[in-house]
């Protein structure tokens, strides 16, 4: 039985990185295979479809590049292994009216598929340099997957989030075979471009990349061209605006010519009415010699190679040649020939597809009849980022008082005092800051988000690191903040120290809040102040013996009224070392802010490109 399972699982493995490599949609419908033909995975698709492990779309289609669910992995594997018993399943996104559910619970019970349980995990978040771009709501799952594991860095990642220069290529597939001139078009929707380039026969498809993008050079307004390889790639020097009309083909002359289609019936579904694009030819040919046929949909390309005789072979007789040489080749078009005329018809009704067309070139040189493709879609620049601070709010209130919030961005706090009743919740609280901010500091907004106050910048693409939001009460010692009393430095083997000093006397007794922050961390205490006669000495003892060696990386000791937090080993200086006191009558707490989503300015655009292909 262990062996039984042991090789079910490596044929589990087998199978998963055989569909990786398929992605395609193994989804439960009609038997079909017509969109299969010449793809690359073809042989396993048909091997599974014999076997009825897959099945097509509903819509006739099986759709070979879509990327498979892992409820259509599970359903094809339990298939495969006839996995039949069920295990007992409960997930937040899966439901027993589910298509898939019972296959979820064979893969559950058999062990090789396994639900999500993550933490949130915001501080590791952080530490990805493109966390400005995760939405806030993303942000703990982000970094609990990472924990997990589960994902890992990608260091470019967010170099490339900025607009998009538009890249058209095209690419020779074939070097020269015979002299003679090739003729190359630029069009942006517009009249087409020519440039003429002089083949002597010789040349490798590189060479005549290289002589097409010299032949062009920057002669485009708006346009660079440029070789690599066997390819020409024509940048648009107009980063975030993308053409879909930019296009580029290559063509040789021939005894009849280089026509080109026009669509002479267009599709459209609401009348039955299927496309028909026409290729038309002229009565008879000036000359013989090889010609190419090209059919495009704007997704596939289908060519056929066919000899002219020269007189007295007419176009009529030419238009029969192509038509017999396409026969059934293209899936969703009839190929027919009707006088002079080669005619191109869909199949079925459909909206009209402006890309469907048709056209004739010479092949004398050898190098054939590429159409460029558009490798890099433009795109828009994404806007900057907004530095956003967050301040949490944890517990509701349980008795009445004033509640103190602070913003500073370096200079002096800017203080609001929000009334507590002592009944509200903890995104009842939030609500009061947020309202009595509001727009209330220049160049900033504040908005709650359940017991979260963010305030946002304005000025997107900035970023401040003293931001910093805190909230505080009064106490019998006030709500007094630490300084940093020894610099850090490792060069003078001095270690950091901060300071946080105490009055010398207690006004009042109570519950107080001490807080120390590095930065990345913090730790807090609960003492009780006795009041009168309990002196800020005693007090600082008592916070010291409260901390402990709570705190790693720091001592922490009392003299007199002061605390003092030593870093045990010598280190560059920490700004972000903090201590601070608060009153803790109302239940709330101390909480600080975090930098939620760092500001960021996001790089100039890349441009589009199109690429020339030459196939041989």
């Amino acid at each position: 039985m262990f062996f039984k399972r042991m090789t079910q699982k490596v044929n589990i493995f087998i199978l998963v990185m055989s569909m990786l490599c398929l992605s395609g949609g193994v989804v439960y419908g009609q038997d079909v295979t017509s969109d299969i033909e010449g793809h690359w995975a073809q042989p396993t698709i048909d091997k599974w479809l014999s076997k009825g492990l897959i099945k097509g779309c509903s819509d006739d289609s099986f759709r070979p590049n879509n990327v498979i669910t892992r409820g259509e992995f599970m359903a094809l594997v339990n298939c495969q292994f006839e996995f039949n018993e069920l295990a007992g399943v409960h997930y937040t996104d899966l439901s027993a009216l589910d298509w898939n559910y019972s296959e979820v619970q064979k893969a559950v019970k058999e062990g090789y598929i396994k639900g999500y349980k993550l933490p949130s995990d915001e501080k590791v978040a952080l530490e990805f340099k493109d966390s400005s771009e995760f939405s806030l709501w993303s942000k703990g799952s982000a970094g609990a997957v990472f924990s997990e594991n589960n994902i890992g860095w990608n260091v470019d990642f967010a170099e490339n989030n900025a607009g998009t220069a538009q890249v058209v290529t095209l690419e020779i597939e074939n070097g020269a075979t015979a002299p003679g001139s090739y003729y190359v078009y630029f069009t942006d929707g517009g009249a087409p471009i020519p440039e003429t380039v002089s083949i002597t026969g010789t040349e490798t498809a590189t060479e005549v990349a290289s002589k097409i993008a010299v032949a062009f050079g920057t002669s485009i307004p708006g346009w660079s061209a440029a070789a690599d390889g066997s390819k020409v790639h024509f940048t648009s020097q107009q980063p975030g605006t993308n053409n879909e009309h930019v296009r580029l083909y290559a063509l040789e002359a021939s005894g009849v010519g280089a026509p080109s289609s026009t669509t002479t019936v267009a599709g459209n579904p609401a009348t039955n009415t299927s496309q028909v694009v026409t290729l038309s030819l002229p009565g008879s040919e000036s000359s013989d010699g090889p010609i190419g046929v090209k059919f495009m949909d704007g997704a596939s390309e289908w060519v056929v190679h066919v000899n002219m005789m020269g007189s007295p072979e007419t176009g009529s007789e030419l238009a029969d040649k192509i038509a017999t040489a396409f026969g059934t080749t293209i899936p969703d078009w009839n190929v027919s020939a009707s006088g002079t005329k080669v005619i191109f018809t869909a199949k079925l009704p459909a909206a009209n597809n402006s890309k469907a067309l048709a056209r004739l070139s010479g092949l004398n040189t050898g190098i054939g009849m590429p159409d460029s493709k558009i490798t890099t879609v433009g795109a828009v620049p994404m806007p900057d980022t907004a530095q956003v601070v967050t301040l949490e709010i944890e517990n509701g209130a349980t008795a009445p008082g004033s509640y103190y919030v602070y913003f500073t961005d370096g200079g002096a706090p800017i203080p609001e005092t929000v009334s507590i009743t002592g009944t509200e919740t903890a995104t009842e609280v939030a609500s009061k800051i947020a309202v009595a901010f509001g727009t209330s500091i220049p160049g900033w907004s504040a908005a709650a988000d359940g017991s979260k106050v963010h305030f946002t910048s304005q000025q997107p693409g900035t970023n401040n690191e003293h931001v910093r939001l805190y909230a505080l009460e009064a106490s019998g010692v006030g709500a007094p903040s630490s300084t940093t009393t020894v610099a850090g430095n490792p060069a003078t083997n001095t270690s950091q120290v901060v300071t946080l000093s105490l009055p010398g006397s207690e006004s009042s007794d109570g519950p107080i809040g001490v807080k120390f922050m590095d930065g990345a961390s913090e730790w807090v205490v609960h003492v009780n102040m006795m009041g009168s006669p309990e002196t800020g000495s005693e007090l600082a003892d008592k916070i010291a013996t409260a901390f402990g060696t709570t705190i790693p990386d720091w001592n922490v000791s009392a003299s007199g009224t002061k605390v003092i937090f030593t870093a045990k080993l010598p280190a560059a200086n920490n700004s972000k070392a903090l201590a601070r006191l608060s009153g803790l009558n109302t239940g709330i707490g101390m909480p600080d802010s975090k930098i939620t989503t760092v500001g960021a300015a996001h790089p100039v655009g890349v441009p589009q490109k199109s690429y020339y292909r030459f196939n041989n």
